[in-house]
């Protein structure tokens, strides 16, 4: 019975809470416009800031089967992996993406009147608005996002388009002036060996004549021909040394042809490489996967969730001010009456 008449008396008591509140209406309603006003005007305070986002993904790796002759005789390592880390490596310098966003009025006008050290200085606070952020993308690799936070969508764009193409221009030279030192090396390897090939042929080629060993000479019980090296670089065994030095038995005719070889050789396979190269230089790559029109642009300010939360807040703080101030009249009323 007492549970029954508790129960009836909490739904009278929000009975009374909803008349309350609706008899208060008009107050909590003046009450949330003033919260959306403030709400508004602090919306108006924030500054018009864009979060500009662009993804980078690695390129397709059919693109280096171009590069097969070079990876093949010069060893050089490339894959979209690789080529994608190297190019995120180049853009944390900033440097491309500083270089472009002096360019801009703001920027410009900011550090105009500082001196060039300054300058710098100023400059480099700008970086930590662009923002690289790292996925692992199981389907395609590895995968970039650039996040640029700035005040003006189309500049914000336009200064991620122009520092990924100056990135990727830069990258691009230093890629092949890697491949060019690589090819560089590798000649100047290849020529020392044969100078080195060379000055032992001529001494041996001496002995021959003073032996006057003329013609082939292997067939003696001393030496096979499988015993004979062609040549032999770094430290020897005694028995390499033995082969090494009689090289001469081989004879002086012999010895004078390819020494006359060697002499006239044109190194043909580094022109052929030399071509590749230029021919690679004339072509356009995609060396990363990105489209700048894809890029998505999300304000900072969130004007909708904080007119949102003023509306919430308002009818809040309405309901507590009419519940307070009907509660407190209640209590003068009384207090009236037992006087």
């Amino acid at each position: 019975m007492n549970k029954n008449n508790q129960t009836h008396s909490d739904e009278i008591d929000f009975i009374n809470l909803l008349k309350i509140i609706w008899s208060g209406k008009n107050k909590i309603l003046l009450i949330t416009i003033i919260s959306i006003l403030l709400g508004f005007g602090y919306s108006k305070q924030i500054p018009d800031n864009y979060i500009n986002s662009l993804s980078i993904k690695q390129s397709n790796n059919e693109l280096f089967d171009n590069f097969f002759f070079v990876k093949k005789y010069l060893g050089t390592q490339l894959s979209s992996k690789i080529i994608l880390d190297r190019f995120i490596y180049e853009l944390q310098d900033y440097e491309e993406f500083l270089f472009h966003l002096k360019k801009t009025k703001q920027v410009s006008e900011n550090i105009s009147n500082l001196s060039i050290k300054d300058q710098e200085k100023e400059l480099f606070k700008y970086a930590t608005l662009l923002k690289i952020v790292k996925f692992k993308n199981k389907k395609n690799g590895n995968e970039f996002i650039l996040n640029f936070e700035w005040n003006n969508k189309q500049e914000a764009i336009d200064v991620l388009r122009n520092t990924i193409n100056l990135t990727i221009k830069n990258l691009e030279k230093s890629l092949y002036d890697e491949i060019e030192d690589s090819l560089k090396r590798e000649k100047k390897n290849t020529i020392f060996l044969d100078k080195q090939r060379l000055d032992f042929l001529i001494e041996q080629n001496q002995i021959a004549a003073e032996l006057d060993i003329t013609h082939n000479q292997l067939n003696s019980n001393n030496y096979s021909s499988s015993q004979i090296p062609l040549f032999h670089l770094g430290p020897m065994n005694e028995n390499v040394a033995a082969t090494n030095n009689a090289y001469y038995l081989r004879g002086s005719k012999a010895i004078s042809m390819e020494i006359e070889l060697i002499k006239n050789r044109e190194y043909e396979k580094f022109t052929f490489i030399r071509q590749e190269i230029n021919s690679l230089k004339k072509d356009s790559f995609k060396w990363v996967n990105y489209n700048t029109y894809l890029i998505k642009t999300v304000s900072t300010k969130h004007t909708k969730k904080i007119i949102q939360i003023s509306i919430l807040l308002g009818l809040i703080v309405g309901a507590f001010y009419v519940l307070i101030s009907s509660a407190f009249k209640s209590h003068n009323t009384s207090k009236k009456d037992t006087n």
